[in-house]
């Protein structure tokens, strides 16, 4: 193989894996949409009265009445030997559906997430039979200085940080199959995470709640958009100790 033919080779190999992750990272349109607006049916508040009512026929009161893509996993429900007519009790008023669901599951030991564009109860070692693959930009966290100029490079405190915090039992070495991994391209830093919906979402918005606390807490920019007096490397950090 010539020269020529590697370097082609390089190149599509490389265009198939930035095809991959952009897929991984973002998912299907239609699947998002869908996902958004199982979101936005869950956000609906009502009054909730059940009384030893089966979870069955609990799980049809919400197709039924709120058009939503409920689904029960029988075989994780039946291999921890719970029956899906077992009874749930709630009694609430005002509140969402998405804490309804919650509340009325919790009890039998079942859990719900998002998959394949519905709403699915399970039991927890169910739902993380449902996991995907998620891609993070994390670039601008890792590469903050603090008030010394000094870069601020502590990515594992980062990976610490959502597998304490984001389903902490739910991660590879605590008794789940979640992973996350850490992946360095050139000056890019990104989290390859696999988890499932909630836990995703979850990391999700842990990520963007610190990236714009970054952001509001950055001095002003000069003329060239560069920080004064830092050469424009970014938002500081107090010195260290």
């Amino acid at each position: 193989m010539n020269r020529k033919q590697i370097a082609y080779s390089l190149a599509l190999a490389t265009f198939v894996w930035l095809g991959v992750c952009a897929v991984v990272a973002f998912g299907q349109p239609t699947e998002r949409a869908a996902e958004q607006e199982i979101e936005t049916a869950l956000s609906q508040k009502d009054t909730f009265d059940f009384a030893d009512f089966p979870l069955s026929g609990f799980i049809a009161e919400l197709r039924e009445k709120y058009g939503l893509n409920v689904a029960i996993d029988q075989r994780a429900l039946m291999e921890k030997g719970i029956d899906a007519q077992s009874p749930i009790s709630i009694k609430l008023r005002n509140v969402s559906i998405r804490s309804a669901l919650e509340l009325a599951i919790r009890p039998l030991g079942l859990n719900w997430t998002i998959y394949s564009e519905a709403i699915v109860v399970s039991t927890p070692a169910g739902i993380q039979d449902m996991q995907f693959t998620k891609v993070y930009d994390i670039t601008d966290l890792t590469s903050v200085t603090d008030g010394e100029g000094k870069t601020w490079d502590e990515p594992d405190a980062l990976v610490d940080l959502i597998t304490s915090s984001v389903a902490p039992a739910t991660w590879g070495g605590q008794g789940g199959r979640g992973t996350i991994q850490l992946v360095s391209a050139g000056a890019a830093r990104v989290l390859v995470v696999t988890q499932d919906y909630r836990a995703q979402r979850q990391a999700d918005r842990l990520l963007a709640e610190l990236q714009a606390a970054i952001k509001l807490h950055a001095p002003p920019k000069g003329p060239r958009g560069r920080d004064p007096g830092m050469g424009g490397e970014g938002p500081r950090l107090p010195p260290r100790e």
